[in-house]
């Protein structure tokens, strides 16, 4: 019984971290047209600031992954929220575009360390046969995190200011720090090496990281993160652009997206657990997705369709989050779960940095709808991606 309520309390304290680390990845493009008026830069510049989150924190998952696996991934999971929630007020306290690249960059250091500990944490702590709800949960309350972003940004930026949205949204992490020094699971909790126990023969990241399964892990995940980025990044913007929605009604469309997004990955978790036939089912999710993004984008002439199709979007999306998951953590030796995660989970960051910048431009250029046609496509590849991991492995 206590081995089953340390389960709970470790899948349910890494999904709040991980919430939190995923409503700091939204903090910008709820807001993208306030900043915008307000620094009175371009679209393609506030994308820099986005890029440098990415680039900061896709430098770093890696070196973190090593430190997860050799000293414990608590502490480390402890000193990013603090230090991630500390940065955002930060941006609220000091109001300019220098300022907000610099401390973007800074945000994303911090962020590296989610993926590496939170799946470390759960791939060592939760027994065999319910890794799939694990990381379903897990991706289930990030996807929360996505979803409670836009109306909180929003509603406090309109409300009051978006500095105040900021350093609202920066004490949400510093106060959940503090309650995790209380939780002992999560504080002492020692990574796969050292639990264990004895010696692990030392391992070759560079083979590693070359291999043909953990590299087409890897090129999933870019995939995967390409085609998101276009979407919970650009939709608010490219919607009101084209005149399709206004700002509150895009806004919504979104939080659609993100909520659908949030029960896709609890169904498929579900599914990962029960049928096991991984690559299969993120497949045909990946198939459904690019349907629904490419249709959400031509089909604008009503609200509610629009919403309909982005959440149905969103909820495909969401199912294959599990399946990838388990997928990385099947070809992931044990004693180096956190160091693999923390590399192919870079490929999201790597995704940001070259999409956030490239869909700005296109926005400032005038294409608005290419930013979705091409997220449609990028869905599409990841079938090759995911196919390809079985085949390697």
């Amino acid at each position: 019984m206590t081995d089953r309520n340390n389960t709970i309390r470790v899948i349910s304290l890494v999904g709040i971290a991980h919430l939190i680390s995923h409503f700091y990845m939204m903090i910008l493009p709820p807001i993208l047209p306030i900043l915008q008026a307000d620094f009175g830069v371009s679209y393609a510049a506030l994308g820099l600031a986005i890029s440098l989150f990415g680039l900061s924190s896709a430098v770093l998952q890696v070196p973190v992954g090593m430190i997860v696996d050799k000293i414990g991934a608590g502490p480390i999971l402890i000193a990013a929220l603090a230090a991630q929630g500390f940065i955002i007020i930060l941006i609220g306290l000091i109001p300019t575009y220098p300022a907000l690249l610099v401390l973007m960059t800074l945000s994303g250091v911090a962020n590296a360390a989610y993926h590496p500990a939170d799946f470390a944490l759960l791939s060592n702590q939760v027994g065999e046969g319910k890794h799939g709800r694990a990381f379903g949960i897990h991706a289930f309350m990030g996807n929360l995190g996505w979803a409670v972003a836009p109306p909180f940004m929003a509603g406090i930026a309109v409300a009051a200011s978006w500095q105040w949205a900021m350093i609202g949204a920066g004490l949400l992490g510093i106060l959940f720090a503090i309650f995790m020094l209380f939780q002992p699971v999560i504080r002492d909790a020692r990574a796969a090496a050292h639990d264990a126990g004895g010696p692990k023969p030392a391992l070759d990241h560079k083979k590693l990281f070359l291999s043909a399964p953990i590299l087409m892990c890897f090129l999933t995940w870019v995939l995967i993160g390409f085609s998101d980025t276009g979407i919970r990044g650009y939709a608010v913007t490219i919607y009101e652009q084209i005149g399709a929605l206004s700002l509150a009604e895009a806004n919504t469309a979104l939080t659609g997206y993100l909520i659908a997004s949030a029960i896709g990955v609890l169904v498929g978790g579900q599914l990962a657990d029960k049928y096991g036939r991984h690559a299969l089912t993120a497949s045909l999710a990946a198939l459904g997705a690019a349907m629904m993004i490419y249709l959400a984008i031509t089909l604008t002439g009503s609200t509610l369709l629009v919403l309909a199709l982005l959440s149905l979007a969103g909820f495909l999306w969401g199912i294959i989050s599990p399946s990838r998951d388990m997928i990385v953590k099947e070809a992931a030796p044990r004693a180096a779960t956190g160091t693999v995660f923390g590399f192919v989970s870079t490929g999201l960051s790597l995704a940001s940095l070259i999409a956030a910048p490239a869909f700005g431009y296109m926005l400032d250029e005038g294409f608005p709808r290419e930013v979705f046609y091409i997220s449609s496509v990028m869905m599409l590849l990841t079938i090759v991606s995911i196919l390809g991991v079985r085949s390697k492995s």
